[in-house]
């Protein structure tokens, strides 16, 4: 598991939900300095967070985990999402 791998994805996905770190923080009860810390990787999110997320991005948490490639991801997402 690529930790900064998958900060750099939830990153995308926040940003293609046209959300700023401060907006996900309170829709998920976290402040944006540790929505900042996932997205760099210097941190991971908890898993009750990991559901958060998964459930606003309306994608598995395994996806979230396993993302290999940022760019393929964020286009299957937004496949799914626009058929």
């Amino acid at each position: 598991m690529d930790v900064q791998k998958i900060g750099g994805f939830l990153k995308e996905l926040r940003k293609q939900n046209n959300m700023t770190q401060e907006q996900l923080g309170e829709r998920i009860g976290v402040t944006n300095k540790t929505v900042s810390r996932w997205e760099t990787g210097k941190y991971m999110p908890p898993i009750e967070h990991l559901k958060l997320l998964s459930d606003l991005y309306q994608i598995s948490i395994n996806e979230i985990l396993t993302v290999v490639c940022n760019t393929l991801s964020i286009i299957t997402i937004i496949a799914k999402k626009n058929k």
